[in-house]
């Protein structure tokens, strides 16, 4: 399969776990098949990264789309608030864009490392700067103005806690670039990180243990952790007598995302390219707004 076809495959993933997104009493296995999606996605991203003439267009372009969609979120949640919609935070263009720059960033350390360092300070400060600003906001509870959300801050500095998929989305895009051109190490990689995620994010263990840790440690150790938990977006809160944090704890689905790359035979294909980045936010939009229509 050439990453066109691929692409054109996790499109269609997307749009069923999009369809169980946002359109009510839709089957449950809808978001379970949309799981494979994201995996696709970025493993295309991966091989495009690589082959890419221009590596700054390539992250200029994908930076404009993702605040773009930020800003038309802000605008859209506006409408929401006033007729009682949802509010609507998808964009994984952000996600993508932060795995390439990460990327970008060990690439130019294995080239020239006192050139990579100004890079480092960079992207360290602005997830600094992002995360304390955003944590400001919140604890002082301060009244933004309306085309002026968490997710537009978080998407303008590209700070990795806010975006969708969170670290975790991130870690996989990386993953995926360095592990993509030997089968054997995709394969090993991405089932153990799909293992890892399962456990993390699909059971109550953190949680569980969170509980247990509180009367056994000092307060600012065991603050520090719940925090780290909860930035990267791992369930806290303990449920009993549920093995798995919830019911649709689907996200071990990833996995069969791992045929589909290994069937890649490192063509382009046709291409599309817009045609993606496109779709990706339009076909969101329409499903948003039916969705919040018939609900």
């Amino acid at each position: 399969m050439s990453t066109t076809t691929l692409k054109i495959i996790a499109a269609i993933f997307m749009l069923v776990d999009h369809i169980g997104n946002f359109i009510p009493k839709t089957p449950i296995f809808f978001r379970w098949i949309g799981r494979i999606s994201a995996p696709l996605f970025f493993f295309c991203m991966a091989w495009g990264l690589f082959y890419t003439k221009n590596r700054k267009i390539y992250l200029l372009r994908m930076y404009l789309f993702g605040v773009s969609m930020s800003i038309m979120n802000d605008l859209i949640n506006n409408i929401a608030i006033k007729y009682h919609f949802l509010l609507i935070k998808n964009n994984i263009f952000i996600t993508i864009l932060i795995s390439c720059l990460i990327i970008s960033i060990i690439d130019i350390f294995h080239v020239n490392p006192i050139k990579d360092k100004k890079y480092i300070l960079i992207f360290t400060i602005l997830q600094l700067f992002g995360t304390i600003l955003i944590a400001i906001i919140d604890f002082l509870e301060l009244n933004l103005p309306f085309y002026i959300s968490n997710d537009l801050i978080g998407a303008i500095l590209c700070n990795v806690f806010l975006t969708e998929g969170g670290i975790s989305g991130v870690l996989l895009g990386v993953l995926l670039y360095y592990t993509k051109q030997n089968k054997k190490t995709l394969t090993i990689s991405f089932s153990i990180y799909c293992l890892l995620y399962s456990f993390l994010f699909c059971t109550n263990t953190v949680a569980q243990t969170l509980l247990k840790l509180k009367s056994l440690l000092p307060i600012k150790i065991y603050t520090i952790l719940y925090a780290i938990a909860t930035l990267f977006k791992i369930p806290t809160i303990p449920i009993y007598g549920i093995h798995f944090y919830q019911l649709t704890s689907y996200h071990w689905m990833q996995i069969f995302a791992l045929p589909f790359m290994l069937s890649f035979n490192m063509k382009k294909g046709k291409g599309y390219k817009y045609f993606f980045y496109l779709f990706y936010p339009i076909h969101i939009y329409i499903l948003y707004f039916i969705g919040n229509i018939i609900r």
